[in-house]
């Protein structure tokens, strides 16, 4: 598939895909999401969460959305600075829950599989 140069770029699932499988430095993300407010670009904590937990945006559950984007408010929206690594690190502990097929290797669910707990 011939991509152009310009980010961002947008591309919609094919048809015969049964499941996610995004082109290098593409992220899968869900139209749910969006339509209930979720946008793009995504902050640079986002990021670093689904870099530490090894997860990409539609690994991430609901709650698990919400507890992040509230943490972080509390950080930039209250005290009008950037959240802190080592307190969200200290606070919440990350789970990423896999599918077990019989025979198969363990992977991850494919939509809403980590869930946030706090310590």
């Amino acid at each position: 598939m011939n991509i152009s140069s310009e980010w961002p770029y947008w591309i919609s699932s094919r048809l015969e895909e049964t499941e996610p499988n995004p082109l290098e430095g593409y992220v899968v993300s869900l139209v749910r999401l969006h339509e209930r407010g979720f946008g793009i670009p995504v902050s640079r904590f986002m990021r670093a969460l689904c870099e530490h937990y090894g997860a990409e945006l539609h690994n991430f559950g609901p709650n698990s959305i919400s507890q992040a984007a509230a943490f972080v408010v509390v950080y930039e929206g209250y005290l009008g600075i950037e959240a802190h690594w080592d307190l969200w690190i200290h606070l919440f502990h990350g789970e990423l829950f896999v599918e077990n097929v019989r025979g198969q290797p363990k992977r991850f669910t494919r939509a809403g599989g980590l869930m946030l707990h706090l310590r």
